[in-house]
């Protein structure tokens, strides 16, 4: 898509200061918020067909971790390793918590898998717990939640 196809707001001059990245629509593609001096936060929706989400239909992978245990005290797993192995070949992503000036992006490990139905995930929480999760379908947000 080229610039011009997104919208004439790309070809203005902008003082942007942070950007957050998520899957604000729920299609299996990041987003972004993008937040500027003195202007109201903008939204760049991701509508490109063919890639993760979309139409078309790429595989992707959300993982969200939820640690439940009443004892607990970092409850999204930050500075989790979480790893999704499909087709031979191995992405890993670690959790972080915090983000540009002023915003945080989605606590989440998200992952292209380019056609792949299944992927095996593993996930290494901050303490060194390991969990494992075979034959994953994609295109969905997996919730690993600890207890």
């Amino acid at each position: 898509m080229s610039p011009a196809a997104a919208g004439a707001w790309l070809d203005e001059p902008h003082r942007d200061r942070t950007a957050a990245f998520g899957d604000l629509d729920g299609d299996g593609d990041v987003d972004v918020l993008v937040g500027g001096l003195g202007e109201r936060p903008r939204v760049l929706q991701n509508d490109v067909q063919g890639t993760a989400g979309g139409d078309a239909g790429g595989a992707w992978l959300i993982v969200e971790l939820r640690d439940l245990r009443p004892d607990a005290r970092n409850r999204r797993g930050i500075g989790a390793r979480v790893e999704a192995s499909a087709g031979g070949t191995t992405q890993r992503r670690w959790l972080i918590g915090g983000g540009p000036f002023q915003s945080a992006s989605e606590a989440v490990a998200h992952f292209g898998l380019a056609a792949a139905r299944e992927a095996d995930v593993l996930v290494v929480w901050p303490d060194g717990y390991v969990e494992r999760r075979p034959a994953v379908s994609t295109r969905q947000r997996l919730v690993v939640e600890r207890r």
